[in-house]
């Protein structure tokens, strides 16, 4: 099994999960949008993507295409973006679901976990995509 990008529609034999795009279907039919995850958490930061990718040991055309959604991500890559970030590869996953895809979860409380996530990173307060989907 090898751990490379798949194109749309085709089956991840690691995860076994639907790539459909550059947003990673999950089992049950989760959707995420993980280049804007990155992209959030990077400006947020106040990183610049050449700084993230040096730190992620990837280029910095490589992480462009990752934040523009042109390209499937590897675990591996988005744990290497995330400890260049200094963030928990899981707070990349928050930021990454859409609404639908929080399920019968309260969105009140999604939308507070949204609220304390984007005060971890600091950075501008205003309102932006990750908070407006979430509650």
């Amino acid at each position: 099994m090898s751990n490379e990008n798949f194109t749309d529609g085709k089956i991840d034999t690691i995860t076994g999960s639907q790539v459909v795009g550059c947003r990673s279907a999950l089992s049950g039919g989760i959707m995420m949008n993980v280049g804007q995850a990155i992209r959030l958490c990077r400006t947020r930061s106040g990183a610049s993507q050449t700084d993230v990718a040096r730190r992620a040991s990837c280029s910095l055309s490589y992480l462009s295409v990752l934040e523009n959604n042109t390209r499937d991500h590897t675990l591996s890559t988005l744990t290497r973006i995330a400890q260049a970030l200094h963030i928990p590869i899981g707070l990349l996953f928050v930021f990454a679901a859409e609404e639908e895809d929080m399920g019968p979860v309260d969105s009140d409380l999604t939308g507070a976990l949204t609220k304390s996530a984007l005060a971890s990173l600091g950075g501008s307060t205003g309102s932006t995509h990750a908070e407006g989907h979430r509650g």
